[in-house]
């Protein structure tokens, strides 16, 4: 079981005008979070893992409240095989615009407070399935098929210590990773 909690502060040099305030202020952007992965063993090659972030952001200058947001996910893993994936994200911000709704026109939009995504999928990973003759070839073209299904907000995600905004999405997508 691991967990993390922290907080991010960021001030300008030069106090702005912002939406909540009427006069200056220095502040840009505050942050605080909590992140979560515990990982239970069931039996044999088995087991659980549960994986969230929560964050609770202002971000002065563009939005006048501050608002919450976080992803919550749960695995069953067959290791090192396949794993099971269902996903719950949730972004709590005034006029929040889910994502069915974002091609509809201002006056057809739910007004609402509270957008969720729900996904699921599935990960396979070639391991040691493969005889060792196609293994050579075949686990190496299909090193790793990944299935997504559903829902996934816009956000800032890390992989592999590497952060980049990723855009919203929603609909079916399948990744074959290979590797020569």
């Amino acid at each position: 079981m691991k967990a993390w909690v922290g907080v991010r502060t960021s001030d300008t040099a030069i106090a702005e005008l912002t939406q909540a305030e009427a006069e200056p202020i220095t502040a840009f952007y505050r942050e605080g979070y909590l992140r979560y992965d515990i990982i239970k063993h069931i039996s044999g090659p088995f087991s659980l893992q549960l994986q969230g972030w929560h964050r609770h952001r202002w971000e002065p200058v563009s939005f006048a409240k501050p608002w919450t947001e976080g992803e919550n996910y749960a695995a069953l893993q067959w290791s090192p095989h396949i794993s099971a994936i269902l996903g719950v994200e949730y972004f709590l911000r005034q006029q929040c615009i889910p994502a069915r709704s974002a091609t509809l026109s201002q006056a057809m939009r739910p007004e609402s407070d509270a957008c969720f995504y729900v996904n699921g999928g599935l990960q396979w990973r070639s391991g040691s399935t493969w005889s060792e003759t196609s293994k050579k070839y075949v686990a190496q073209l299909f090193d790793g098929v990944g299935l997504f299904v559903g829902q996934r907000r816009g956000a800032i995600r890390c992989v592999s210590g590497v952060c980049r905004q990723f855009p919203a999405f929603e609909g079916a997508r399948i990744e074959i990773t290979s590797r020569f």
